[in-house]
């Protein structure tokens, strides 16, 4: 276990060392130099390449490309950042490295990466099968991507077709396994401590620059200057600058990443799994029950529970913990049905990173978090240059605008929903550079104030963000050209031109509202900072009569109406509104202006969801909360880890504009203090009680995961047969398995140790894929009773043609099958294949020709 991680290591510092001159030179208003991000950033663009060659047809996806790409990207950055002489052309030197001015920076950075790195590791190792939940559809994605001969890769569970699916995170962690050699079972682990690490890395670097920029704001301003300043050297010495930011990031850390919601620490004190399913009356009862006499406790509003046969009534306490139900936090919102007297309450997903990593589901939404902190990066980045880009102008501009491009295009690869919501920051962080430049120079320039859009020199920057964005499709279109949207097969809910597509992908949330204690239960421990840092905040100029003149009365005017009228998250309006003004108040600020931006950007994200919904096969609000709250995570997780440091260093609080502490503000100061101590020690209840547990009690087995298939010698010795001896683009038949293996019969463990595709695998799951493709949807139930007619049927020719229509190379005969098909059916592969492998109740046959 010790020596795979250290390889792990090694080889993500392989790639972290082609991404430092890259992150240099384009992180480079950023005080630590991007360094944070360079491994993220050198995986990203290794990755990128090495896709792009294959999908061109102009090298295989494996280790040599991988590798022969890393060093491409390296030299790239070496070419991008070289040095040149005053007034002359030729390079000076090797160029702009992501090397912070302080060394004990970049120790500390390393230190957090390489713990996390571990931890995660550790704790896998107490459960690494790569089955259970939805494990067995991510691990045969990244089986697939490793072995698959040409691109688009295969599909894994729909033989001869690629996978519909937002797979670019599974290839880039498919890229790291194949460098460093490290076999699928323990590599699909070793991923998830890799994204685990690299994003409380990227969550260190962002905590990091925002507090630098803070506290040495004209730093932007020398972003070509690679020699710090007498100002910012003895700052590095302070411990504020040095300890200072490190506690900020490790608390910020936590929040992100160690944290969980309250629905643990609620279901210790209430006694009851199912405090998170209540109304918001039945709520506060169930909690003050929970917290004196834990009586057996009447609803007010008896439920039905999505998925759960009978009316909950009542709720019997338990007298002490118990066993601890892990599961029910990432269901702490629960919506009610469409039809005013339909009982039921239907949960919305609202998983957390820690849940996440727990679980072990190595989902597009995980795999991204490293990535969506990149363009956090890039963000803060455009934010703080000290110029306006000029993306078409000469080698640089274009080099510049490609990296762009492929951040933030990458997201839509890695998993969708993240897009529209890093887009949108990034156009906004351009949007307040502008602002703050002014506009051009002219005759006007000293006409006296003017608002912030009025500022922009829209002329210069409407075509650099269309550049980003065409860039951003254009890097990808061998994806976009190849993939079916999952969604807009439904029939639309408007009727009318224009309307009826949109409507065909949206739907209008008109049956249920997100109640206050729910909200709360998830993100209370984020907003109690944000809101008291955006209240903190003091207008510049004088002071002005109108809306925004008293900040708080609005707020609760607000959330008064909002509670009246059923629609409590209607307070985010403001909040948002007003957020966004500060920031363009503070676009000098570039951390302020960024925290503020990213601030009101999720208000109207959650605010959003509300009122639309994505139409999958769902149709319902259960996705979109989740994705969409998993952003907010993030960002406000972030962001509160930032708000608290600006809150608490006094040295920083005049010099930009935030109040001193006076006595009624440090007296509110200490009252939200202690409300925010108060939810994080309830935050901290869910990792207690799950990874604390394990680490406490558990028995650790090791990170080689396993699947059913695999466990037993004839199961393991089959898959390393057809690993060892069967080439990546050839079927192989096996029983078709029913989603999330309800039968516990290990069905479809073949395609998913392998990666080689079958005629069918999880019927559910391809319902989701191919649900914007209607001829392709069209084949999975056909399919299915092909396969069942393959294996019990006793019709030889038949079967033979069915073979022969799905271009089937072998036949498995397991387990699985021999559960799922009658025993005179399997009779008769003698006569339509040879054996090739035979162990136990297992055998291999390769079908004639």
């Amino acid at each position: 276990m010790a020596t795979d991680i250290l390889i792990w290591w090694l080889t993500i510092q392989g790639f972290g060392l082609a991404g430092l001159p890259l992150a240099g030179w384009l992180f480079r208003a950023l005080p630590d130099r991007g360094y944070a991000f360079a491994k993220s950033l050198g995986l990203l663009v290794a990755g990128y390449l090495a896709w792009l060659l294959a999908m061109l047809g102009l090298a295989p996806f494996g280790r040599a490309t991988v590798i022969v790409c890393a060093v491409a990207a390296g030299a790239l950055g070496l070419w991008l950042g070289r040095e040149r002489r005053p007034g002359a052309g030729a390079p000076a030197g090797l160029g702009r490295l992501a090397i912070p001015a302080s060394w004990r920076l970049l120790l500390a950075y390393e230190a957090v990466f390489l713990a996390a790195l571990v931890f995660l590791a550790l704790l896998r190792g107490y459960n690494p099968a790569p089955w259970g939940t939805e494990r067995p559809m991510d691990y045969a994605l990244f089986n697939a991507i490793r072995i698959s001969p040409s691109f688009p890769p295969h599909d894994p569970w729909l033989a001869g077709y690629s996978i519909n699916y937002y797979y670019f995170g599974y290839l880039l962690m498919a890229a790291v396994s194949l460098a460093s050699g490290i076999g699928a079972g323990t590599a699909y682990n070793l991923s998830l401590a890799l994204i685990f690490a690299l994003t409380a890395l990227g969550v260190a670097g962002m905590v990091v620059n925002l507090i630098g920029l803070t506290t040495d704001p004209s730093a932007s301003l020398r972003a070509d200057d690679r020699r710090p300043t007498i100002e910012a050297e003895r700052s590095d010495r302070r411990w504020s600058a040095v300890g200072g930011r490190l506690g900020a990031a490790l608390l910020t850390i936590v929040l992100v990443l160690g944290a969980g919601n309250q629905g643990g620490a609620l279901e210790l004190i209430s006694g009851t799994p199912k405090v998170l399913e209540l109304t918001q009356r039945d709520f506060l009862r169930a909690v003050a029950n929970g917290a004196g006499a834990r009586a057996p406790l009447t609803l007010d509003q008896p439920y039905q529970a999505w998925g759960e046969p009978n009316l909950t009534t009542a709720i019997t306490p338990t007298e002490q913990a118990g066993d601890f139900n892990w599961w029910n936090p990432s269901r702490a919102l629960w919506d009610t049905a469409r039809q005013p007297d339909d009982p039921t309450r239907f949960y919305a997903i609202t998983e957390f990173p820690f849940f996440s990593f727990w679980l072990g589901d190595m989902h597009p939404h995980v795999m991204a978090l490293p990535f969506t902190l990149l363009a956090l990066a890039l963000a803060l980045q455009t934010l703080a240059r000290p110029a306006a880009p000029s993306y078409t102008a000469g080698q640089r501009g274009w080099a510049e605008l490609a990296l762009t491009g492929i951040v933030l295009g990458s997201l839509y690869l890695i998993n969708s929903w993240d897009l529209p919501t890093y887009l949108l920051l990034y156009l906004a962080a351009l949007a307040l550079l502008y602002i703050r430049l002014g506009g051009p120079p002219g005759p006007d320039a000293d006409a006296g104030p003017r608002s912030p859009l009025a500022r922009i020199w829209w002329r210069h920057m409407l075509p650099q963000a269309a550049a980003v964005l065409l860039a951003a499709w254009v890097l990808f279109a061998p994806f976009h050209l190849t993939f079916k949207s999952l969604v807009g097969g439904k029939q639309p809910q408007i009727d009318a031109p224009v309307l009826a597509t949109l409507t065909r992908t949206i739907g209008f949330v008109t049956w249920t509202k997100t109640s206050l204690h729910s909200f709360l239960i998830i993100f209370g421990l984020f907003l109690v900072p944000l809101v008291a840092y955006l209240l903190a905040q003091r207008r510049r100029g004088p002071a002005q009569p109108g809306l925004w003149r008293y900040p708080w009365a609005v707020l609760l005017g607000t959330l008064a109406l909002g509670l009246a009228i059923g629609f409590p998250l209607l307070v985010l309006l403001p909040l948002a509104l007003y957020a966004a003004t500060l920031a363009a108040e503070r676009a000098d600020r570039p951390a302020d202006a960024f925290a503020l931006a990213g601030f009101a950007l999720i208000c109207l994200v959650c605010l959003g969801t509300e009122v639309v919904y994505i139409r999958d096969v769902f149709e319902m609000r259960m996705n979109t909360i989740f994705k969409f709250y998993y952003q907010a995570w993030l960002v406000w997780g972030l962001l509160a880890g930032y708000a608290i440091w600006r809150l608490t260093d006094v040295s920083t609080l005049e010099r930009s504009n935030v109040q001193t502490f006076k006595r009624a503000n440090a007296l509110a100061l200490a009252l939200a203090g202690l409300l925010f101590a108060a939810l994080l020690a309830g935050a901290l209840v869910y990792p207690w009680m799950t990874a604390g547990k394990s680490f406490r009690e558990g028995q650790r087995s090791g990170l080689d995961g396993k699947t059913p298939t695999e466990r037993t010698p004839a199961g393991a010795a089959s898959i390393e047969w057809l690993r060892a001896n069967v080439p990546g683009d050839a079927v192989v038949l096996e029983a078709v398995g029913d989603d999330y293996d309800g039968r516990g019969i290990g069905a479809n463990g073949v395609s998913a140790s392998t990666g080689l595709a079958t005629v069918l695998g999880w019927p559910g799951h391809q319902d989701q894929w191919r649900g914007g493709d209607p001829a392709v949807h069209a084949l999975i139930e056909p399919r299915k009773a092909d396969v069942a007619t393959i294996y019990s049927g006793t019709d030889v020719p038949q079967a033979r043609e069915l073979l022969k229509k799905y271009g089937v190379d072998y036949i498995y005969l397991g387990p699985a099958e021999r559960a799922t098909y009658p025993p005179e059916g399997l009779d008769k592969f003698g006569q339509l294949g040879e054996p090739v492998f035979q162990q136990d109740d297992i055998t291999i046959y390769r079908v004639k020709q």
